[in-house]
């Protein structure tokens, strides 16, 4: 069987009211910033950071993290995405810069993430192309024509 026990509290009237304590401010711990620069910076599937130190040899991962293949990747890619950088000044420079960042995504050498950034950056680039183009096709040369003038004294 089941029996339930009522309490019943005190009715209050229209002048009294339950007040609980309150600790004074001044015990209350304040929040500290939590310092996690020296964790691992892998994120699990369910989007949580581990929770390890980072290791002396990678600044980004612990000992675990940074031997996984996708951890692999070398900072400075820019020797095989640009030959020059100069070639970004043209549609074919992007052009090659897309096709080598495919391949280099491909080869699992440069992160899907990394690739991505990369990619929108590129993609800034072109419309900063279409635009410098429409502004110089609204200017377009300028004629002049003067006629010849009527004096009217």
């Amino acid at each position: 069987m089941n029996t339930q026990t009522e309490i019943s509290q005190p009715e209050l009237s229209n002048d009294q009211s339950v007040e609980t304590p309150q600790p004074p401010d001044s015990l209350l711990p304040d929040a500290l910033p939590i310092d996690d620069s020296n964790r691992c910076q892998h994120r699990f599937s369910n989007r949580t950071r581990c929770r390890k130190l980072v290791s002396h040899a990678n600044p980004r991962f612990c000992p675990r993290h940074a031997a996984l293949p996708e951890n692999l990747q070398p900072a400075d890619l820019s020797a095989e995405l640009l030959k020059d950088p100069d070639d970004l000044n043209g549609l074919d420079g992007i052009y090659d810069f897309l096709s080598r960042l495919i391949i280099l995504q491909v080869q699992n050498r440069i992160s899907t993430r990394r690739a991505a950034v990369l990619g929108y950056i590129t993609n800034q680039l072109l419309r900063t192309f279409a635009a410098i183009k429409r502004v110089q096709a609204e200017k377009g040369p300028q004629i002049i024509v003067e006629g010849p003038r009527s004096h009217d004294d």
